[in-house]
């Protein structure tokens, strides 16, 4: 497992790298609305993985900690072609629809839904595998040709969304036609035909599990949903740039969840697993930090956006309850088989945060900063649940102390102290002493590991 997390933390880190570059570059050249209508394709693009109907999901449960070598490469290339033929289809409807309803958006929308579906089918399939060597390389040739691109466009002084909507839409179908030719040499050459028997099967046993990532999707973009309809662009601008930052963060989260799922495919000891989420709640307080450094390019950079970094520091607080929730608690519920569980799980949770949201605009206040609030009231309460359902490995008195003790101080260092340097060394500092006092024995451990990876490598 530690080469997987290696391989696939190196390809984190290229696309954290083009991501932080086009994350500042792109609102800082950009007028607010061109980078708001561009943020809305990103925000709607989501979820067009709902139109696989579960079929790349079925994909990632069916071949979960098996040797690719070792599996049919006839029935890989049978699901590949039934699933192209499915999203061709799709494709065609949704331009059609979009056609009658001169919704250029819809449009750009049909074009994208074929190569992100089958770019996902392939990512599924190396992840589940523990194929971490081509998983590394979508992570990172996506961005870096997506940051060519809209690097070209600033160069010569586009400021309208739908050319770097286009550099979006190329990135994928050039990355989704390198998978085609790379995957030659793997499985052979493909034959178009459609298997309705494989296609029933994987949408059976992935659309459960499709839908609860179709929920979890939901909840982390509904502070957004709710902007986008009851304010006007600029204030969707300023948000959707803190959680464009925030999303720098799942990079490190996806270094270690992704790897996690093939290693709990194969690990069913308790006692491990526990050990395994002590690390991740204390790794998780360390790398929301990186909200500091972001909150100084913000102050010396991009001052337009200097609104936002309230916004981005409380987002960011919610990202160390969701670092154990994906790492951890999710990845077992695929592991297990548990996907109704998990599907019921993300019901609770969006109407959660679908109440939450409703309560702090109508209630408490209409400002932005309000969503961010109800998305880190929602990530607590799931933390919580996810402690509640699975006892076995539920979090001890003292995680929790960790938790309650160093968020807070966290959020002070934030937003109540105007230096970015002081705020991140007084918080660290503190987290440092918070650990010892409360976590010494896995902080030690952690930090043992740490230093025996380095010298590994």
């Amino acid at each position: 497992m530690k080469k997987g997390v290696f391989i696939v933390f190196i390809a984190n880190v290229v696309n954290m790298g083009f991501g932080i570059l086009i994350g500042f570059i792109l609102p800082k050249y950009l007028s607010v609305s061109s980078y708001g209508y561009y943020k809305s394709y990103q925000l709607y693009i989501n979820f067009v993985g709902i139109l696989h109907l579960g079929f790349a999901d079925g994909i990632y449960l069916k071949y979960g900690g098996k040797n690719i070598e070792l599996v049919d490469k006839h029935i890989i290339q049978k699901e590949k072609s039934t699933l192209w033929i499915m999203q061709s289809l799709f494709t065609a409807l949704v331009a059609l629809i979009s056609l009658l309803f001169d919704n250029s958006l819809m449009l750009l929308l049909a074009f994208s839904l074929l190569p992100i579906n089958m770019i996902s089918f392939y990512r599924n399939l190396f992840q589940a595998t523990g194929e971490f060597a081509s998983y590394g390389t979508i992570l990172s040739v996506l961005p870096l040709i997506t940051f060519i691109g809209e690097i070209i466009l600033i160069l010569i002084d586009v400021d309208t969304y739908v050319p770097y909507v286009l550099v979006v839409l190329f990135s994928n179908i050039v990355v989704y036609l390198f998978l085609e030719y790379k995957e030659k040499s793997l499985f052979g050459k493909t034959v178009l035909k459609f298997d309705v028997e494989l296609l029933r099967l994987n949408i059976k046993s992935g659309f459960t599990l499709m839908l609860g990532n179709f929920a979890s999707v939901f909840i982390t973009s509904i502070d957004r949903l709710f902007i986008k309809i009851l304010m006007n662009i600029e204030d969707f601008s300023y948000y959707s740039f803190a959680v464009s930052i925030e999303n720098l963060f799942n990079t490190c989260v996806s270094a270690v969840s992704v790897t996690m799922y093939n290693y709990l495919c194969k690990t069913k000891d308790n006692y491990t697993i526990i050990k395994v989420k002590s690390y991740c709640i204390i790794a998780s307080l360390f790398l929301i930090a990186i909200a500091f450094p972001v909150k100084y390019i913000v102050l010396s950079w991009i001052i337009k956006y200097v609104e936002s970094i309230n916004i981005f520091f409380v987002l960011m607080a919610a990202h160390a309850f969701y670092f154990v929730i994906k790492t951890i608690y999710i990845n077992i519920y695929k592991a297990n088989g548990k996907q109704k569980d998990y599907l019921v799980q993300m019901i609770i949770i969006l109407c959660i945060a679908f109440i939450a949201n409703i309560f702090v605009y109508f209630v408490i206040s209409d400002k932005r900063e309000s969503f961010a609030w109800a998305t880190l009231f929602t990530a607590f309460v799931w933390f919580v649940i996810c402690n509640i359902r699975d006892k076995a490995i539920c979090s001890t008195f003292r995680e929790y102390l960790l938790m309650a003790v160093s968020i807070p101080i966290f959020l002070i260092c934030g937003i109540i102290i105007n230096s970015a340097i002081f705020g991140f060394v007084v918080y660290i500092t503190f987290l440092f002493l918070i650990c010892l006092i409360f976590e010494k024995k896995r902080f030690l451990e952690l930090i043992k590991l740490v230093i025996q990876f380095k010298k590994k490598k």
